[in-house]
């Protein structure tokens, strides 16, 4: 069985000229993978914590403490300490980047750039996008199976709203190519 951690960036809304780009990406890797993945995730975390905590917060590592990029890079929510850290943020970067190259996982994306995309179409950016990120992760399990068994268990960070985590739910069900590529189970991957 294969692992695919879904994740977006940009926001779909033509209107929203501060994205140019729509992105979709999922991180692939084999089951066999995991439990390197979920221990080290572990031990970063709180390597990361260790970095960034301050005075105030010496105690136990806080249940919504999480690996954002965008926080750290911008140094705010727990990052706040690193405003005027560059060593330890640079640090911080380092044990991300040396615990990313090391997964045995591929990453497959869409990139859609929203300007040409609304030029051609009035809607459905996001329809294309799960589309195509399904078909490439299609793609992938059908060179690489050994397995007759062999599928995909999709896993994705926070859709927002309940009315949109149903219409993303029926996106990927639609647009499955076939038994290898399934939705088992839909939780927000923060839970897992």
């Amino acid at each position: 069985m294969y692992f695919a951690f879904i994740d977006e960036s940009g926001n779909p809304n033509p209107k929203d000229t501060n994205n140019k780009f729509y992105v979709l990406l999922a991180l692939i890797m084999h089951e066999k993978g995991f439990p390197y993945l979920n221990g080290y995730t572990k031990y970063l975390r709180y390597d990361i914590w260790d970095l960034v905590k301050g005075d105030e917060n010496n105690g136990k590592i806080p249940e919504d403490f999480e690996l954002h990029i965008k926080e750290i890079t911008n140094r705010t929510n727990y990052y706040v300490n690193l405003k005027n850290d560059d060593e330890t943020l640079v640090k911080v970067l380092d044990k991300i980047y040396d615990f990313i190259s090391h997964l045995y996982a591929k990453v497959i994306a869409v990139i859609i750039p929203k300007e040409t995309f609304y030029s051609i179409y009035s809607e459905g950016i996001t329809t294309w996008a799960f589309k195509l990120l399904v078909e490439r992760l299609h793609r992938y399990i059908l060179l690489r199976k050994k397995h007759r068994e062999d599928f995909v268990l999709l896993v994705m960070d926070s859709v927002g709203e309940e009315e949109r985590a149903e219409t993303t739910l029926r996106l990927i069900e639609r647009n499955c190519p076939n038994q290898y590529v399934k939705l088992q189970y839909w939780r927000r991957s923060r839970y897992i």
